[in-house]
């Protein structure tokens, strides 16, 4: 997995460490790296102009319930979880440093 775990794997809960594991093999490139800072500088300075005229925004922060209980996410709407699917949602905002409330919709049983 990581240099930085040191052996510690196990001590991951089983998202995270399905996670790592789809990291296996990605080369990271530089180029791309400092390109998506250049982009999301964009983002930010339009948000920013968006966030002067409007108060707040109400977004969906995913698409399901709520994981179970040291559990991960099953498939949504029948696509399996994946880096940029469905439950990156929230990710502008995070990106962005925004604020953000989560606010549950409904329950499941």
């Amino acid at each position: 997995m990581l240099p930085g775990l040191g052996g510690r794997e196990e001590e991951l809960s089983p998202p995270i460490r399905e996670m790592l594991g789809a990291l296996r093999g990605v080369e990271p490139a530089l180029a791309p790296y400092l390109d998506a800072f250049a982009r999301l500088l964009a983002l930010e300075l339009e948000a920013d102009a968006w966030l002067e005229r409007h108060g707040a925004a109400l977004c969906p922060v995913a698409p399901d319930v709520a994981p179970p209980l040291r559990g991960s996410f099953g498939p949504v709407d029948g696509e399996p979880v994946r880096p940029g699917g469905k439950l990156t949602l929230c990710t502008y905002a995070s990106a962005l440093g925004l604020p953000a409330v989560v606010v549950p919709v409904a329950r499941t049983t």
